[in-house]
């Protein structure tokens, strides 16, 4: 949603702080972040809003869900979310209903340790996972500065440069594949229908 000096209002003081998470009980949720930009070149604050969904809580299937159109999908947006609070309806209601777009989460899966040779992996491309544990980036970075620790102990001769990978690979695939078990688990209390 653009913020504007007539959305402005809209957006709940507390939407300030930073991302903020609302849900219902019955697997849908919505995230959304405020993005107020110091200068202004080219880009307009905006409010950036995510809802995130279970298949069945949508009711689509993956494949026509992929084929609708921004605009139907804001209006699947609006529908999802009709029985929410009348200000969280309002944001929606005033979103740029041509922005919207879809995207599936996914997760890794964990892998045995590999053949170590002098090209490793780090970050998503090892270990992607959902956002639910919000761990994904900070996750990625202790990847690189482990890697980093260790390329630095190979450049001052204190181990080949295979051991050293090695020794990143050790860490960094135990690391990340409980991360991506938080993010599963967080998502799973996160969408889960109340019994």
């Amino acid at each position: 949603m653009p913020i504007t000096a007539a959305t402005e209002s809209l957006i709940p003081n507390d939407f300030d702080r930073g991302f903020c998470w609302v849900a219902d009980e019955n697997g849908c949720g919505i995230g959304f972040a405020p993005m107020r930009f110091r200068e202004h070149p080219q880009d307009a604050d905006y409010l950036m809003t995510a809802l995130v969904a279970t298949r069945q809580r949508l009711g689509v299937p993956d494949e026509r869900l992929f084929a609708l159109t921004p605009r139907e999908l804001w209006q699947l947006t609006v529908e999802a979310t009709g029985k929410w609070h009348p200000v969280l309806k309002g944001l929606l209601q005033s979103a740029d209903a041509d922005s919207f777009f879809p995207i599936t989460v996914r997760a890794g899966e964990r892998v045995e340790a590999w053949q170590t040779g002098p090209v490793t992996l780090l970050g998503d491309a090892v270990h992607t996972m959902p956002p639910t544990g919000g761990i994904g980036a900070g996750t990625a970075l202790q990847d690189a500065a482990t890697l980093a620790r260790e390329l630095l102990s190979a450049a001052h001769g204190e181990k080949p440069l295979i051991d050293a990978i090695a020794a990143y690979e050790r860490v960094m695939l135990p690391r990340g594949f409980d991360s991506i078990d938080l993010s599963l688990r967080n998502a799973e209390m996160m969408f889960s229908s109340p019994s």
